[in-house]
């Protein structure tokens, strides 16, 4: 649920948001990853105390109270829809410039319309909406397959962009004709763009929550907390190293116009160093990584819901089961439409960062009730 929009776009279209941070978004992730970590050692700690389906909501309802309960996993039920909504948002660019080097140039123009996009972006997320509604083993296989297929591109583009300098790159650049942005001076680097860069930097982790929501299918309650442990440490090596290495190749001058004139990817950016099977083969990697997201933070949503509706919150029918797959149908639905809404949020307000701002501030309120939930569980509930 992590590796996917966070570190394929992100660190980059950020030089669109905060403008002047240059080639500091590796340290900026550092910063960003501080209050991560920390939230998923709280994670990992109240999960695997309390495997059942809901996360963090029955995990702050019995540490706290069960009305702060619900103001964290409503939080996060609300910014990981919001997360979908963005991810799928976000797919389009990636196919788009797969289209391109494919050379379907017609095609890949039309995905920069309203329509087309649109009608791509809610296609992801209701094909994300069908894998869960099918249930657990066809979740589990294409989502592990995916995610298998998401290491390909990452480990090409931190090889290609360590082997190359910001000057080959130009040379390239201007071999292959594909002319330089407009010329617009980069600002001068502040403190708060650093702190803001961390802060739009710090979505990129949110995902590794989505293990607990599963709590009530796992079979050893110890897994989960090791899962969230891995799943932390590893993504925060490679985003800081991934960063570095395209930094390195690439001008941060030409990352920071290239933002300013339409929506930008790693692989898109390192077209001009690879040759085109292989950036074919990135930007489908790439592709996949993305869509993989979607029915993992799916699945997170939906057992919010679920929980709600069991505990007696929402109606019965949040809680009801497919006969045949064992699936929550309404909670899922619910939660589709929910994502499908931020889409059309970011295709109205013709950018994706009011939803990317939604997310960290809803999530940040789920954190903090769990770290106090962490410090409080012993007393209120040492049973």
């Amino acid at each position: 649920a992590m590796v996917g929009v966070g570190v394929n776009i992100l660190p980059f279209m950020v030089q669109r948001s905060q403008p002047g941070i240059g080639g500091w978004v590796p340290l900026a992730y550092v910063v960003a990853a501080v209050p991560a970590v920390l939230a998923a050692i709280c994670y990992a700690a109240l999960v695997s105390a309390m495997p059942r389906a809901g996360g963090s909501y029955v995990n702050v309802s019995r540490a706290l109270n069960p009305f702060a309960g619900f103001i964290a996993s409503f939080s996060q039920w609300f910014g990981l829809s919001m997360a979908m909504g963005v991810v799928a948002y976000l797919l389009v660019p990636v196919i788009r410039d797969l289209l391109s080097v494919a050379g379907l140039t017609g095609i890949a123009g039309s995905l920069d319309h309203t329509g087309p996009r649109l009608s791509v972006s809610l296609l992801s997320l209701w094909f994300a909406w069908l894998v869960n509604m099918l249930g657990i083993r066809l979740y589990e296989r294409s989502v592990v397959f995916m995610a298998a297929a998401t290491i390909v591109a990452p480990m090409i583009m931190t090889v290609v962009g360590i082997l190359n300098s910001p000057q080959s790159f130009l040379v390239k650049l201007q071999s292959a004709g594909t002319p330089f942005p407009p010329s617009v001076a980069m600002p001068r680097l502040t403190a708060a763009t650093f702190l803001g860069t961390a802060v739009v930097l710090f979505s990129s982790f949110i995902g590794f929550d989505a293990v607990a929501q599963a709590a009530g299918e796992a079979r050893h309650p110890g897994d989960l907390a090791r899962a969230i442990m891995i799943a932390i440490a590893g993504v925060t090596g490679y985003y800081v190293c991934f960063t570095w290495s395209v930094y390195h190749s690439i001008p941060a001058v030409y990352i920071y116009r290239a933002s300013l004139v339409r929506d930008i990817s790693a692989p898109g950016l390192m077209m001009p160093l690879l040759p085109t099977w292989l950036s074919m083969t990135i930007l489908a990697s790439v592709a996949v990584a993305i869509l993989k997201v979607l029915p993992a933070v799916m699945l997170a949503n939906s057992r919010t819901l679920y929980a709600f509706s069991a505990d007696g919150i929402l109606p019965r029918a949040f809680s009801h089961l497919n006969a045949r797959f064992r699936t929550p149908p309404y909670s899922l639905t619910v939660t589709a439409l929910a994502a499908s809404l931020c889409v059309f949020g970011c295709n109205l307000a013709g950018d994706f960062f009011l939803g990317v701002d939604l997310l960290v501030v809803s999530m940040l309120v789920n954190f903090l009730l769990m770290a106090g939930a962490l410090l409080m569980f012993p007393r209120v509930n040492p049973e």
